[in-house]
């Protein structure tokens, strides 16, 4: 029975000794200049670790009492230590990708384009360039709408300027029953809705289709004369048929397109 154990004990050792060195290579090896089959993935760190701490959960079940109490239960956490340190370090080097939510088709009223019939010409213009740009550069927008807080100079226009895309049932906007947007504008800061279905604040944009996956909301601001305090003027409003459809690039790319357009304006 001693010889047994005395066996056993050796091939656990020698076992723990080869996780050891299969982790410091796992861990130190120059990935980059091994050759292709020996090269070290996040699934072999990770399957390392594993097979360790398994071999010294069993040492300490089948070999207790070889060695004395203090000195095997340092030894066994030191291990447990190292081999969740390859178990974490795996996981850091797997390459996950998000999956990208699938398109829903949009149950809009109608398709088309709107302008506001107050607007002179060439402000109709500049709506109608800021609008269209946004539908088309932005690869996931279904529906662009514009809306204005205030008058726009002489001719007075506020209100819808522009609705272009999937279009929803209502074209105005009540600011009054919709925080979502008050805040918005108070905050002069953009809002990112990445899944719109998910929060009740849905029911405050009946101007987009009622499925809409998700939206963004871009405040444009004017410089006043008199002490270039900016304020905001309106809101840019994007929707997309698809989830979490925005990267922080079609953020700040929406961003500049509405600040360009109320300087224009």
């Amino acid at each position: 029975a001693f010889s047994l154990r005395r066996a056993m004990r050796l091939i656990l050792a020698a076992a723990i000794c080869s996780c050891g060195g299969v982790g410091a290579f796992l861990l130190c090896g120059p990935a980059t200049k091994a050759p292709a089959a020996l090269r070290a993935t996040g699934d072999d760190a990770v399957l390392g670790g594993a097979v360790g701490v398994a071999i010294v959960a069993a040492n300490r079940l089948l070999l207790a009492g070889e060695l004395p109490a203090p000195a095997q239960s340092r030894a066994d956490l030191l291990s447990v230590f190292a081999c969740c340190f390859l178990i974490l370090d795996g996981l850091s080097r797997r390459e996950v990708e998000t999956k990208i939510a699938d398109k829903v088709p949009l149950s809009a009223s109608t398709r088309g384009k709107g302008l506001s019939a107050a607007l002179c010409p060439r402000r109709r213009d500049l709506v109608d360039w800021a609008a269209t740009t946004l539908l088309e550069s932005l690869p996931d927008a279904a529906t662009v709408f514009i809306w204005a807080a205030t008058p726009l100079g002489a001719s007075g226009a506020s209100g819808t300027l522009a609705r272009i895309g999937a279009l929803g049932d209502e074209s105005k906007v009540d600011v009054e029953n919709a925080p979502t947007i008050r805040t918005a504008l108070e905050q002069s800061a953009p809002t990112y809705i990445p899944d719109l279905q998910a929060l009740p604040a849905r029911v405050e944009f009946p101007f987009l289709p009622r499925n809409t996956q998700a939206a963004l909301l871009v405040p444009w601001t004017t410089t006043t004369t008199s002490d270039d305090a900016q304020e905001a003027t309106g809101l840019v409003v994007i929707a997309a048929d698809r989830r979490r459809p925005f990267s922080p690039r079609d953020q700040l790319w929406a961003t500049q397109i509405a600040e360009r357009l109320a300087d224009l304006l």
